[in-house]
């Protein structure tokens, strides 16, 4: 069969638009899965439906209209058309505090089905919207994640159910997600009439291509969407696309984005990359595989994350502006501004970064850990570094830092390798701590030019014998990053430490926040 009315360019000309081998590959699948190209609606033929300005219209909700907004040479040269909205069956399950175990199916065309569900206008409503290949009924983060909002608080929590929209090929799940939008939004008025919703109260959930789902309803709904949340939104065909055709900030009153996956497709923060009023990018975009991945998933990670703040209370994972992660490890950042806006709660807190989201400073960084918790406690240290050695002024020296951060609770070591280091210059760094070590009571330091440390030291032990070394620091400013946000506190507190040698022990230099 001719590949050219399913990958027709501005131009019509298939060379153009299916350049690239595996999307050439993907229309082919296409065919073959189906037998033919995309079912027509009735009346139509595929040939002719699947080029730019052809639409399929569908009863109660709309036209789909292959407009040259889904059109890119490069990033999306093929388009389909929906499937029958019968095939795509988007289904919704109701889960409240009453009915945690058997969740109850509402149908927008039935008034019954609504009012006799459980469904409570005073409680906020969170709808959940699965990705590419999954199944919300059986795949664990779905589930999870509606019983931890359940444990939260009072909640209606709304499954969105398209698996049968969503499978394989991913180019006819990217134009069935338009579809699923439009039943959201469909289901939202229904809500509305019927249920007494208020759409201030209304938090979409997204994940992979269901992050582009929310934005499609959200497009659709109106008063707009309170709040949209993407988890690592799908990248194939929506990467450097105009707004109307992915997750925008414009689909909601707030919308917040984690990235897990980013893919190169281009180097900056442009339309793959920023999305919302917030986007957070933890771990460099990675987080460090562990088991409980064989269960929730290892592409859903930004799901995992997002869960987890839900159920953590006590340690807050905050992301903070930074030009680029690696300088955030150098601890080149951890200022929140002198408005706030230079930081953000991550995950199910983040709409308290709301009255900030026209900032300039909406990309946040952040270190996260393993499970269950993924929280990690983050320390950025600054410290100087005495010019009192005039050699030191004209040549670099290198070797290892070694420091411990004795913690209320429990000590912190840390050995830093450092390549250059100049007299009288100031450093930054992040250290990160899986458990909170409590409030740090003094700092202890030695420089070590060359050899291996004990890790009896851990234990708090002092058990070095490193030949001493001329490099002096002068102070050691410490900021825990880890703390709640609010108008009296608007950026985390740094606390100095300085030298107290009389306090110290041999080979080691001790750092007290008691400077007077």
């Amino acid at each position: 069969m001719d590949l050219a009315p399913l990958c027709r360019s501005l131009q019509g000309n298939v060379n153009d638009s299916c350049h690239n081998v595996n999307i050439e590959t993907e229309c082919k699948v296409l065919i073959v899965n189906t037998g033919h190209s995309p079912t027509p609606p009735a009346g139509g033929t595929a040939s002719h439906r699947n080029g730019v300005g052809d639409e399929v219209c569908i009863k109660e909700l709309g036209c789909f209209t292959l407009s040259k907004d889904f059109y890119h040479p490069q990033f999306r040269p093929c388009n389909v058309l929906p499937e029958p909205r019968s095939l795509i069956n988007t289904r919704f399950v109701l889960f409240t505090r009453n009915n945690v175990h058997q969740g109850k199916f509402l149908n927008a065309d039935n008034e019954t089905s609504i009012r006799e569900s459980g469904f409570n206008p005073n409680h906020t409503t969170r709808f959940i919207v699965h990705g590419y290949q999954e199944n919300p009924l059986h795949d664990a983060w779905v589930l999870i994640m509606m019983k931890e909002f359940l444990n939260q608080n009072d909640t209606n929590v709304m499954i969105v159910d398209w698996s049968k929209g969503s499978q394989p090929p991913y180019i006819q799940a990217v134009a069935n997600a338009r579809v699923v939008g439009a039943e959201i939004a469909r289901m939202v008025n229904a809500l509305k009439k019927f249920g007494n919703l208020t759409t201030s109260m209304l938090h979409i959930v997204g994940h992979g291509l269901g992050a582009h789902v929310a934005g499609y309803a959200g497009q659709s709904i109106l008063p707009m969407v309170n709040r949209i949340t993407g988890l690592d939104p799908a990248y194939k065909y929506f990467c450097n696309m105009p707004e109307n055709v992915r997750l925008d900030s414009g689909d909601a009153n707030f919308v917040d984005v984690i990235h897990t996956e980013l893919k190169a497709y281009d180097s900056g923060h442009g339309g793959c990359h920023k999305l919302g009023h917030v986007d957070f990018f933890p771990n460099d975009q990675t987080v460090a595989s562990h088991p409980y991945y064989e269960v929730i998933g290892d592409h859903q990670k930004a799901a995992s994350l997002f869960i987890s703040t839900i159920r953590n209370r006590t340690c807050k994972m905050i992301g903070y502006w930074c030009r680029s992660y690696k300088a955030f490890l150098r601890g080149e950042c951890g200022d929140c501004g002198s408005d706030g806006s230079q930081c953000a709660i991550m995950g199910f807190r983040a709409d308290q970064y709301e009255p900030f989201k026209s900032s300039n400073f909406s990309s946040m960084y952040l270190v996260t850990g393993s499970y269950p918790n993924f929280c990690v406690y983050e320390y950025r240290l600054r410290m100087v570094l005495e010019s009192t050695d005039p050699g030191l002024e004209k040549h670099t020296k290198s070797g290892n830092l070694l420091l411990l951060l004795r913690g209320q609770r429990k000590p912190l070591f840390v050995p830093l390798r450092f390549y250059s280091m100049h007299s009288g210059k100031e450093y930054t760094f992040l250290v990160t701590s899986a458990v909170n070590i409590g409030e740090i009571q003094n700092v202890t330091v030695r420089w070590q030019e060359q050899g291996v440390y004990d890790e009896r030291f851990h234990s708090g032990e002092a058990v070095w014998y490193f030949q001493n070394s001329n490099v002096n620091i002068e102070r050691i400013n410490v900021t825990r990053l880890n703390f709640e946000p609010s108008e009296e506190m608007r950026n985390p507190t740094e606390v100095t430490y300085c030298k107290r040698e009389a306090d110290s022990e041999p080979g080691w230099m001790s750092y007290f926040p008691d400077c007077s």
